[in-house]
């Protein structure tokens, strides 16, 4: 079972293509600063989307969220005008007004499936089978699900049950069209 995240090392070696159907990057910063409230934070811009969350024990974590090519396009990446950007967006500004911005790390998470999730006696479960948008916050329950889901595969093929494979990875498409679907109403309620 190709357990290996985004890289589906198992996947790879066996010469399964993953499909990429976006190019969404995160630029995050962490500060010495407990952020009030201590939950989840999101929100637009007209370049993308911020988020800042806790994290323990008293720090704040703010990100961008966008284009790989906007993110180059306004500089994103120079700390000063990522700080700028986040100071100059409501309710997320408040986050990084009390620190200074150092180092900024970037995430890949773009939007992408393995052209088919399993054969002769693999599988891949997690982000190793499809990663969806951050936005989504289904990335931990999909792997949950996935990875239970992909042993109860494996002992059906163990098993010789044929339809077994074939099955799971049907499973997953329809979780990641139901996940496009979603994706496409989440983004059109920003009407800017």
């Amino acid at each position: 079972i190709d357990t290996t995240g985004r890289s589906s090392l198992v996947a790879r070696s066996l010469g399964v293509h993953r499909h990429q159907l976006d190019v969404l990057c995160g630029v995050s910063a962490v500060f010495e600063s407990d952020w009030p409230g201590r939950t989840l934070l999101v929100g637009a811009a007209p370049y993308g989307w911020w988020y800042v969350a806790p994290v323990p024990p008293n720090r704040t974590m703010a990100c961008l969220v966008t284009d790989v090519d906007v993110i180059r396009t306004i500089r994103a990446l120079e700390p000063r005008v990522w700080s700028t950007l986040a100071s100059h967006t409501s309710l997320i500004g408040s986050a990084v007004s009390s620190g200074s911005v150092a180092n900024l790390k970037v995430h890949p998470c773009e939007t992408s499936t393995l052209e088919y999730f399993g054969g002769q006696a693999w599988l891949a479960a997690g982000d190793a089978a499809s990663i969806f948008d951050p936005l989504s916050s289904a990335g931990v329950h999909k792997a949950l699900a996935s990875g239970r889901e992909a042993a109860a595969a494996a002992i059906g093929w163990l098993d010789d049950i044929a339809s077994a494979v074939n099955e799971y990875g049907e499973r997953r498409r329809q979780e990641f069209d139901w996940y496009l679907r979603r994706r496409c109403a989440q983004y059109s309620i920003e009407q800017r």
